[in-house]
């Protein structure tokens, strides 16, 4: 088992001073080392802080007065602060990771923005990514009929299996939603995971003149029924206060309005990836004619771009689409059939026709954005891309109801290939920037 130097600190305070498990302290001579711990819980995927949820708001007002007594005096008491945080195995792994982080982010900014001084203090980091060794340990309190070999699977399998060439061929998280079907990985999703969704505030400071209330009143613990003969249930130090949250899906749709402006109606979707990563699509149609003058006005194709933005996404509900905001760069690929002629000798880029992939034009370029937030469910993009278009161009000179091909060549563009100023909306229930809200 991992043992990082967090948890070996802890380890050692506990047996080198008095331990304070949640804010409930313990007797200490004046001058010993006390040390805190406030446990902040999360909803599932989600790294806001709920106070109202799982007794956060009691053991954040506890905390409060610790710091306020640590922080407020004539004469500052030394103190050491660090938050580990983490979160539970059913996501992605990557995705875990990022969430454990945006976890410590949260609880690190709420307490800057109370708490200015703790500006100039260093606030030790853990982020433990999936809490396999809190796991282990609720699994180890537990009195289920199969909690040995799911242990010894989560001892004994690596988080990712590979073969001799590095291709991965299993994991420890498929191997424990494998095992008897699938029923003991539900019932620790609905027992076990909803505690490893946490952060964890943990302070030294020597024993204080001053009596701060306990974070949190422990419920009183009802006697437990007999243990079933077929399914037994776990011995759990804190039962959720509510069950978690289901899942809500957003959704994001946008259209360029300088394409709409220049009559090509367009639509675009993002798809967050991660780690402030975006699958950026859009497609565009026109086609507009006035007979028999020989006005013609056609243009449809579509764009492909994957954006890195660098600003912290906002988290929109726990669906798969997000917005993101602040400066982004993207790579980008199009491709487009067109076909203009305005009274007099036309130009068709494709086959006259025959669908879009008939001899189309293609394209390739790099983008730099920077995305506004208009309100709570709309975001203005402003971004521009430069790179290559190419493709054959045929053009014709109209002859009553027949076209004479004049000429074809290849057109080879280098330079600016797009422009954006877009339209995002935010639509469903959680779906808004925090910002606006």
């Amino acid at each position: 088992m991992k043992v990082t130097l967090a948890k070996l600190a802890l380890f050692l305070a506990m047996f080198s001073g008095p331990y304070v498990l949640a804010g409930e302290r313990m007797p200490a001579p004046d001058g010993e080392k006390v040390t805190a711990v406030y446990r902040i819980r999360f909803v599932v995927d989600k790294y806001e802080i709920r106070p109202e949820l799982y007794g956060n708001a009691e053991k954040l007002a506890s905390l409060g007065q610790l710091l306020d007594s640590l922080t407020t005096a004539e004469v500052q008491k030394p103190f050491e602060i660090a938050i580990v945080s983490s979160a539970s195995p059913e996501g992605p792994d990557g995705h875990n990771g990022e969430l454990s982080d945006n976890r410590y982010a949260a609880l690190k900014d709420y307490l800057l923005e109370r708490y200015p001084s703790l500006r100039t203090k260093e606030i030790a980091k853990e982020s433990l990514g999936v809490d396999w060794p809190g796991l282990e340990s609720a699994l180890e309190k537990s009195d289920y009929a199969w909690k040995n070999q799911v242990l010894l699977i989560i001892r004994e399998t690596p988080v990712w299996v590979t073969d001799k060439r590095g291709r991965i061929v299993d994991s420890r998280k498929k191997k424990l939603m494998d095992f008897k079907g699938g029923e003991p990985w539900k019932t620790m999703l609905a027992d076990i995971f909803p505690d490893l969704r946490r952060s964890e505030v943990t302070i030294k400071y020597e024993k204080a003149p001053v009596v701060v209330p306990p974070a949190e009143t422990e419920p009183p613990v009802e006697p437990q029924p007999p243990v079933d003969t077929v399914v037994s249930r776990p011995y759990v130090q804190e039962p959720p206060v509510v069950a978690a949250e289901p899942r809500k899906a957003g959704f994001l749709i946008y259209t360029n309005a300088l394409y709409d402006l220049g009559l090509v109606p367009n639509l675009g979707t993002q798809f967050y990836l991660g780690r402030g990563i975006a699958l950026n699509a859009r497609w565009g149609y026109g086609w507009w004619d006035i007979d028999p003058r020989h006005y013609y006005w056609r243009a449809y194709g579509g764009e492909l771009t994957l954006r890195k933005y660098f600003s912290r996404p906002e988290d929109n509900g726990s669906g798969l689409f997000r917005s993101s905001l602040g400066h982004h760069l993207g790579v980008y690929g199009q491709v487009v059939t067109y076909d203009f002629e305005l009274g007099g000798v036309g130009h068709i880029g494709g086959v006259p026709g025959k669908n879009i992939f008939h001899d189309p034009s293609f394209g390739a370029g790099l983008e730099y954005g920077y995305t506004i937030p208009l309100g709570k469910h709309f975001n203005l993009d402003f971004s521009i891309g430069a790179g290559y278009l190419g493709g054959n161009v045929r053009e014709y000179i109209p002859n009553g109801n027949e076209y004479v091909i004049k000429d074809t060549y290849r057109r080879n563009w280098f330079g600016p290939t797009r422009v954006d100023v877009s339209l995002y909306w935010l639509i469903g229930f959680e779906n808004k920037n925090k910002q606006a809200r």
